[in-house]
């Protein structure tokens, strides 16, 4: 115990000088324009013939509201909750990278931010300590809708296709403003390993499956939405009593982040999940 605490210690103390003194430079250079590369793209661009760089820049305003949220309950359901990182995941991390003991875990959609931006896939503690300075300095230095502007502009949806302007034209030859509800869900469920994209995935497509089950209980799309993109999709029917049942077997699915900062007024299931904490016997019995 006494290793761990002084092993936790010293990461504390390492994070603190990385980010007095490199990440806040960097941060704040994001703060102030564009990126027209991230370290991801520089290293892919290094070793691969071809690049699909983001072709122009798309701003959430311009998006539908299901194509955002789609992303958030993909990937970071406490995305609107936290302030840049898992606390838990962050000290499992560490603990395992003290005691040898390897722990899987998805980082949040800031932490995603991060490594993308300034860092690389490399799986090191030095990499996460990085990692979660960054995150936190991202977090006080930019808006949610800032961060999940940047996010879907700059992250990777496939072998070298960058942001979701890219993407939207690679697998369905239409911008990104024009996103179905199905195409969307797809999008949002290949992340975030999209280099081993497929519509065959099992992985993908119970992502898919909880990524529309949890859209249409928090009110997001209606009913008639939820069948026709999972027709679209080729998944089993979702009608009201399966995405009810889907939500109750997945113990993990949590009716949770508010989206109002992103899409100038949409909800992500902010109220609704206020409403299952004061009545929690409502979350599968009473849902719209």
């Amino acid at each position: 115990m006494a290793r761990l605490l002084i092993g936790l210690i010293t990461i504390g103390a390492v994070a603190l000088l990385y980010v007095g003194v490199v990440t806040n430079r960097a941060v704040e250079r994001i703060s102030h324009e564009r990126p027209p590369t991230t370290a991801f793209m520089r290293h892919s661009a290094a070793t691969a013939s071809r690049v699909d760089q983001p072709t122009a820049w798309t701003h959430l305003s311009a998006l539908p509201p299901f194509v955002t949220c789609a992303f958030v309950k993909a990937e970071d359901r406490e995305f609107f909750r936290h302030h840049g990182f898992d606390g838990a995941q962050l000290f499992r991390a560490a603990s395992g990278a003290i005691t040898g003991t390897r722990h899987m875990g998805g980082s949040t959609i800031s932490q995603q931010l991060a490594r993308n931006l300034f860092l690389s896939d490399e799986r090191s503690m030095r990499r996460k300590v990085a990692e979660a300075a960054y995150s936190v300095l991202l977090e006080r230095r930019l808006s949610k809708r800032e961060m999940l502007e940047l996010y879907l502009n700059i992250i990777e949806f496939g072998p070298d296709v960058w942001g979701i302007d890219a993407a939207s034209r690679h697998y369905f030859g239409v911008p990104p403003e024009s996103l179905s509800l199905g195409r969307a869900t797809f999008l949002a469920s290949i992340l975030p390993d999209p280099r081993h994209a497929a519509t065959s995935n099992p992985r993908v497509r119970a992502v898919e499956m909880r990524v529309l089950a949890e859209l249409w209980a928090s009110g997001m799309i209606s009913e008639a939405m939820l069948d026709s993109a999972a027709r679209s999709l080729s998944l089993p029917p979702l009608r009201r009593a399966g995405a009810q049942a889907f939500l109750a077997r997945d113990d993990r699915a949590r009716l949770s982040g508010s989206i109002a900062d992103a899409s100038g007024g949409a909800d992500c299931g902010l109220a609704r999940e206020k409403e299952l904490q004061r009545h929690p016997e409502r979350r599968i019995a009473k849902v719209p």
